[in-house]
């Protein structure tokens, strides 16, 4: 508030005042004459007339750290963000109706409303997966996961990520497999190559349904079945270290007169020193072991630079396997698991062995080895 606000003058007379104050000097005869024409001090016209400046200021001028953007907001704007909340975030139903007031402010959905949408939407995708042509899958991975309890068999393209099955079974049977994958045969889908893992209900769906097929074991599961046991072998090491570290502790606190008790500690110190060697050494070999299974599944070694092809994959993951074995009852599960999956974990770095081959006829095969070498490299130095 400025002193004008304080003169005698009416409201009307005061924004004149301050209108000439702001168009210039030239049409009143300067500050001093508007000054001396609405009978108030020239303080007083040049305090408002800052104050005017100001206001004009705030108004036009646009705020270059925060700006404000208006969009319109139609139905189906929102019906694509409940479909995004839902399928891309993914939320559960009530937080996408809790959220939808924050994101656009004054609008409210019911929990009906985004049911309705959700369901609308699925409805529409259902029918649009129903008539798309499948005829150019012809690599596929296929696999399980559960929702709520229940089974979801799931079969993606390899080449593109399209996700060209999902469906809700009440079982992952063979039979159940097979329905979905016939589903697809329906639409085009010819799977010539499928990777999976070693559930026999996704073996037994593409033997009936697409038995040409080469059924490839993934890696995965492989691994992760691997570093399972290796974990477990891990923390009985660790435990077995701090078990002789606890019988090294304790025989400073026996008392030197009492022989007895001494020699016993030092026996229990002996016996907790072999179970630790026993157990570092286990879990050495088992570590060896795992090496070579991840060796194996390399393309090309680095030690000399040959390519590897199936047969030696299978034999070096079936020589682990067999080193397993042996090793201790918790391996005899991953062992079995290994022997019963190398010819299918062989498959794919047989075929990538026959491409690099045919590279061969246009470049020489150790340019081909030396090129596989170079990426393998690369690729571990950026871990």
């Amino acid at each position: 508030m400025t002193s004008l606000h304080r003169t005698p003058l009416t409201t009307s007379q005061k924004i004149e005042c301050v209108a000439k104050a702001l168009a210039g000097p030239e049409d009143c005869g300067g500050i001093a004459g508007l000054s001396r024409s609405s009978g108030v001090s020239r303080p007083t016209v040049y305090a408002a007339k800052g104050a005017a400046l100001e206001v004009l200021r705030e108004h036009f001028e646009e705020s270059e750290s925060d700006p404000t953007v208006w969009v319109k907001i139609d139905p189906a704007q929102v019906r694509r963000t409940v479909v995004a909340l839902r399928v891309m975030a993914p939320n559960a139903l009530r937080p996408i109706e809790d959220i939808i007031p924050i994101i656009y402010p004054g609008v409210r959905l019911s929990y009906g409303k985004v049911q309705r949408i959700a369901a609308e939407a699925e409805a529409q995708a259902g029918a649009f997966n129903a008539k798309a042509d499948l005829s150019g899958v012809r690599a596929g991975a296929l696999d399980e996961l559960f929702s709520q309890g229940e089974p979801v068999l799931a079969g993606v393209d390899l080449d593109s990520g399209y996700l060209f099955g999902l469906a809700v079974r009440e079982t992952r049977s063979g039979e159940d497999w097979a329905e979905v994958l016939k589903q697809g045969q329906d639409q085009g889908l010819n799977l010539a190559v499928v990777v999976k893992d070693g559930a026999k209900g996704i073996e037994a769906g593409v033997n009936e349904v697409f038995p040409q097929a080469e059924q490839r074991d993934d890696c995965f599961h492989a691994l992760y079945e691997l570093n399972k046991v290796r974990r477990r072998l891990e923390q009985r090491a660790y435990g077995a270290i701090a078990a002789e570290e606890e019988a090294h502790h304790q025989l400073p606190k026996i008392p030197i007169s009492d022989g007895r008790r001494r020699r016993r500690q030092r026996h229990k110190i002996g016996r907790a020193h072999r179970h630790c060697q026993e157990l570092i050494a286990r879990y050495d070999t088992f570590e060896a072991a795992l090496q070579e299974v991840q060796e194996a599944l390399e393309c090309v070694d680095l030690t000399d630079g040959h390519l590897r092809g199936a047969e030696e994959v299978k034999a070096m993951v079936e020589h682990a396997a067999d080193t397993l074995q042996g090793l201790d009852p918790l391996c005899h599960k991953v062992a079995r698991y290994l022997r019963n999956r190398a010819a299918g974990l062989s498959l794919a770095t047989g075929e990538l062995n026959t491409r690099l081959h045919e590279l061969a006829t246009t470049y020489s095969l150790g340019a081909v080895a030396l090129a596989c070498m170079l990426g393998r490299l690369v690729f571990e130095l950026q871990k």
